[in-house]
């Protein structure tokens, strides 16, 4: 079994969905938001930090609206199976996607050699 199915299989156990809507529907009501103000919502891949401050990427797979810190739980997966990270706080982390961008913003900056390099100036017709 391949590690994203262990993820899935652990997700379905801790956090089953419910018909009624439990948490669902309050996460409907009040929505959360990552460090940079985009929505949060069960099932976003997030990049946070673990309890050690080493930077990882998880699942969210419960939220906890109302509450400003510890308001939801991360799955991340590990070798040899999946972690979970309890008490973690939206407002800390950010979507993949957004941080994904990110990088590719910081790539596209010109290098500051490429800029010192004295332009040639264009030959004239004589």
């Amino acid at each position: 079994m391949g590690g994203t199915d262990k993820l899935s299989t652990y997700l379905s156990r801790v956090a089953p969905v419910s018909a009624a809507g439990g948490a669902e529907n309050n996460e409907r009501k009040k929505p959360m938001h990552f460090k940079n103000g985009r929505p949060a919502h069960k099932g976003d891949h997030v990049l946070t930090k673990d309890y050690n401050g080493q930077i990882v990427a998880g699942v969210i797979y419960r939220l906890t609206p109302g509450q400003e810190s510890c308001n939801c739980d991360v799955a991340v997966l590990i070798p040899g199976g999946s972690q979970q990270l309890t008490c973690q706080s939206v407002g800390n982390m950010y979507h993949v996607e957004d941080g994904f961008q990110r990088l590719e913003d910081l790539a596209k900056v010109p290098d500051p050699v490429e800029k010192s390099r004295p332009v040639e100036a264009a030959p004239t017709a004589a």
